[in-house]
């Protein structure tokens, strides 16, 4: 979906994403985090890098400006800039902020501007980067029930470390971890985000509703 390619950006890569189903874009690394956010949002349900061009009119020359994503969300659209906010106050910049925010509401969407203070959120981010690299494992039913024998003989809470152990002496040994932390990231298993991820951090089970 995206309508341009690679500006002159010297930081630019790709990113491998689960809920797209492949590789992603990115032109910054501030960008590269945000999609770490979106991927790890229950409520995100697809999303495009550099997806629709505006057309603006601006010292009597035709512009366009090219947003940074297309988030669809359960409930609505946005379309979402991703910028330093040291640059928020940029004439040009405010320019086509204004051009994007008419074209959504032409559009049906919502037009946000997001900066380091809400992505770079920690220990939130950090968080979410540990799991996400272990987020492809493979779990077998047998580990999933063998984590919730594990975790309500404890009386429903563990450590990430202790947890692991017990996996060994039940399962034979091997790199259980990662399941536990693909676990974390998938909802199965419950930690508090607002502090950092460790071997030490207290994991729960994912309430029933």
């Amino acid at each position: 979906m995206r309508v341009r390619h690679f500006g002159n950006h010297k930081t630019t890569g790709r990113f491998s994403s689960l809920k797209m189903g492949g590789m992603v874009h990115w032109e910054s690394s501030l960008e590269l985090d945000f999609f770490y956010i979106l991927e790890n949002d229950p409520d995100v349900l697809e999303y495009y890098e550099q997806p629709e061009q505006i057309s603006y009119r601006f010292d009597s020359k035709n512009r366009k400006y090219t947003p940074d994503v297309l988030v669809l969300r359960k409930d609505k659209k946005e379309l979402v800039e991703v910028k330093p906010s040291s640059r928020l106050l940029d004439e040009d910049n405010l320019r086509k902020f204004a051009a994007a925010r008419i074209y959504c509401e032409k559009k049906g969407y919502e037009f946000i501007v997001v900066t380091e203070v809400e992505i770079r959120f920690e220990p939130y981010l950090n968080n979410i980067k540990t799991m996400y690299r272990y987020a492809r494992a493979e779990v077998t039913f047998q580990h999933r029930l063998a984590m919730q024998r594990i975790i309500r003989h404890a009386g429903g809470r563990i450590g990430i470390d202790e947890l692991a152990g017990e996996l060994n002496n039940q399962m034979g040994r091997g790199e259980h971890l990662q399941y536990i932390y693909a676990l974390i990231y998938d909802g199965f298993l419950r930690v508090d985000f607002n502090l950092l991820l460790t071997k030490e951090s207290i994991v729960q089970l994912k309430e029933r509703r």
